[in-house]
């Protein structure tokens, strides 16, 4: 998981701010603590892991976190798949919100989580250790009271 983290995030290094790369591009101890606490997915095609995402729980919702795709899997819907997987054991598991944060300079990223059902809130101009955010939540497996 460090590994495609490293090789999807490397290109955009230079976006970042050193701190917020650092808390990117995480070591094998913050996705152990990670596994631990909550769900993770390898996406694996013909024995290679294409992608990864995790998801912690927090009291505000299933928290996603470390999505990523290597490069050379991008524009083939293994982002897709992984937020589909994730979603559906969302539902199975009764949480009512997703949400993640993400930066401009991501565009694929922000694209893929508009297409997905995620929607923007919070302040747009918030910064995480000097570089800019975007805050995105997706409600799922609300029911309608009454029925």
């Amino acid at each position: 998981m460090a590994d495609i983290l490293k090789e999807a995030f490397d290109p955009f290094k230079s976006l970042y701010s050193p701190e917020a790369y650092a808390n990117t591009v995480v070591g094998e101890q913050v996705i152990q603590q990670r596994v631990a606490a909550g769900f993770s997915w390898l996406f694996v095609e013909e024995d290679i892991v294409l992608g990864t995402v995790s998801a912690v729980p927090t009291w505000e919702g299933l928290y996603v976190t470390g999505m990523a795709v290597l490069p050379l899997a991008q524009g083939k819907k293994v982002a897709y798949r992984l937020m589909d997987r994730l979603e559906k054991c969302s539902v199975e598991k009764g949480v009512e919100r997703l949400y993640l944060y993400t930066t401009p300079f991501l565009h694929k990223a922000v694209n893929l989580y508009e297409k997905f059902g995620f929607t923007r809130y919070g302040n747009p101009q918030d910064q995480w250790m000097g570089t800019t955010l975007i805050q995105f939540e997706k409600m799922i497996g609300v029911q309608e009271k009454g029925n």
